[in-house]
């Protein structure tokens, strides 16, 4: 899976690229063929890469998520902007 060793350097950015990598790791594709605007069902993403994605995303970021996210944030894009304004609300130490 893709490797970042700083969250606290997360931001909207950070966490696109990192859901591009691993969508395409999963997918056997290249990043540059992700489109993080195209919904995950929509690029051959099933529920259980999902749940992998997400158990990914709260390693990554120390957090723990909700499951269906991905049902409320269908796409790359969405899902990284609100786990970016998630992230910045909540406490510098956290």
């Amino acid at each position: 899976m893709p490797e970042f060793t700083s969250p606290s350097a997360f931001d909207t950015d950070a966490v696109t690229t990192y859901c591009i990598n691993f969508v395409a790791e999963m997918l056997e594709r290249a990043p540059a063929d992700i489109d993080p605007n195209a919904k995950f069902s929509r690029i051959g993403f099933d529920s259980a890469m999902s749940v992998q994605l997400i158990v990914a995303l709260e390693q990554f970021l120390d957090v723990e998520l909700s499951p269906d996210l991905i049902d409320s944030f269908p796409t790359i894009a969405s899902l990284s902007a609100h786990l970016a304004k998630a992230r910045a609300q909540l406490p510098k130490d956290a």
